[in-house]
């Protein structure tokens, strides 16, 4: 027979030694676990609202594009300084009544989403108040640029919204678009119905539940953006991992697909009929594109991945702005020369920041001046660039 090896204080004590885990300890032990878990998380949040606060839902805001009169409210997005927005009369982002228009001077309606809006900056740093500033100055004439743009307004509210700009007797309406606005699915009904009230109500894209559970948890925890925004400031990492994105980022890649073909063939008739409504006015239409932090990103990009062209989405509005008698501004060269241009947008909002501001309000002035427009053929024209 064989004998049993014991060992010296199994003799010793006559103690067999335990061969397993205590009953309580499988309950026990995952509940230490998921409880260090949740102070982990707990405390990751808490010091990110400390040292990153987020307080950017606007109170000011009343309805999809629109914003309370007169109101002004503190914001402050995870990524940028704390400023002040405030808004008008008429319930417009700038500083100037929405009367009458004063003898001499040059009025600007501007329409557009979250981008023309300024989000995430004060109104003496986005590209509008910086514009009225260089146009005051150019033409030796105040300038005011009213805002009606509104954060998320997609292309069917934005044209919805050219009768109330006209209706305040503007020289030029400026209309901007950028990627993140464009992407919307219309269907044919919703084409027919753009001049109903229905089509003010945002028409929200589905979303997979995995990306929705995603996007909800970003959304809620401060502490995950704080990752996104280290993250991403490596530009290439950024790049690579947003070209992953499909549908959403396909304006970027040639030839366009179907679902891309069919958005410009609806924004083509947008801007058209929204240029007639102008011309009957008297109003000369601009159109300017706004642009995504990806797309900036690439125009520096040397070495971009085949079939992709960040510059093909301005060229579709060139074509259609040509078409329906609407100048085109691009911006897309005073982007394309700056070194990793991805620096001049928030990392995770995606929106402007103050720098990134002055180069779009250096291209919309540039090419307002330099227009054919009556209203700026007085104005001092800008040095070459």
């Amino acid at each position: 027979m064989d004998s049993v090896i014991q060992s010296p204080l199994e003799k010793e004590t006559g103690v067999k030694p335990v061969t397993g885990l205590p009953r309580r300890d499988y309950f026990l032990l995952p509940l230490i676990s998921l409880m260090t878990i949740i102070v982990l998380i707990g405390s990751a949040e808490t010091i990110s609202r400390v040292v990153w606060p987020d307080y950017s839902e606007d109170p000011c805001s009343v309805s999809v594009g629109h914003h309370k009169q007169n109101c002004s409210t503190k914001q402050k997005t995870m990524e940028g300084p704390a400023y002040v927005e405030a808004y008008n009369e008429c319930g417009y982002r700038t500083l100037a009544p929405c009367g009458p228009k004063p003898p001499g001077h040059i009025r600007i309606a501007l329409l557009g989403s979250s981008f023309t809006l300024g989000f995430g900056v004060s109104y003496e740093q986005g590209f509008p108040g910086k514009t009225e500033q260089q146009l005051t100055a150019a033409c030796r004439r105040p300038v005011e640029i009213q805002n009606l743009s509104g954060i998320q307004l997609q292309p069917i509210q934005i044209y919805r919204r050219v009768d109330e700009a006209l209706a305040l007797q503007p020289d030029v309406l400026i209309v901007s678009i950028n990627p993140t606005d464009a992407d919307e699915d219309y269907t044919d009904q919703d084409m027919r119905n753009r001049d109903e009230p229905s089509a003010l109500e945002r028409n929200l894209p589905p979303m997979s539940s995995v990306k929705k559970f995603t996007k909800d948890m970003s959304d809620k925890f401060t502490f995950i953006q704080v990752l996104q925004h280290f993250r991403y400031l490596n530009q290439d990492d950024y790049l690579h991992h947003f070209l992953q994105y499909g549908d959403q980022v396909d304006y970027l890649r040639q030839p366009l697909t179907d679902a891309w073909t069919r958005r410009f063939a609806q924004l083509d008739i947008l801007l058209g009929e929204t240029a007639e409504k102008a011309r009957e006015k008297g109003v000369p239409v601009v159109f300017v594109s706004g642009l995504s932090r990806v797309q900036a990103g690439l125009m520096s990009e040397p070495n971009r991945p085949p079939g992709i062209d960040p510059f093909a989405f301005e060229r579709e509005f060139q074509r259609i702005a040509a078409r329906h008698g609407i100048v085109n501004i691009d911006p897309d060269a005073d982007f394309s020369h700056r070194t990793n241009a991805t620096n001049l947008f928030y990392p995770v909002n995606g929106h402007l920041t103050e720098e990134g501001n002055t180069v779009y309000q250096q291209a919309l002035t540039r090419g307002l001046l330099l227009s054919d427009l009556a209203i700026f053929q007085d104005c001092s024209k800008p040095a070459p660039r």
